[in-house]
């Protein structure tokens, strides 16, 4: 299975209240910016790297929301033969 760290949506749990089987609490573990994009560790049942715009990762503000929640779209989902 890929998901494009690009496709991997990010927001503060508190402020989001859907529930699907695509979405999964998960904590910044580390982040770095590039410029760009701030490329993010997230831990959870599902460890993750997502690739946000600053504006995207300057809203989370991960220090202060530390529980977010990580949506994968089902059509952002490829699964590889190999």
């Amino acid at each position: 299975m890929m998901i494009r760290p690009e496709d991997i949506l990010v927001a503060p749990l508190s402020k989001h209240n859907n529930k699907s089987e695509n979405e999964f609490p998960v904590k910044p573990a580390r982040w770095r910016d590039y410029g760009g994009y701030v490329k993010v560790e997230l831990r959870g049942p599902l460890n993750l790297l997502a690739h946000l715009t600053g504006a995207d990762f300057a809203n989370l503000q991960p220090e202060r929301h530390a529980d977010l929640i990580a949506v994968l779209r089902p059509e952002k989902i490829h699964v590889l033969s190999g």
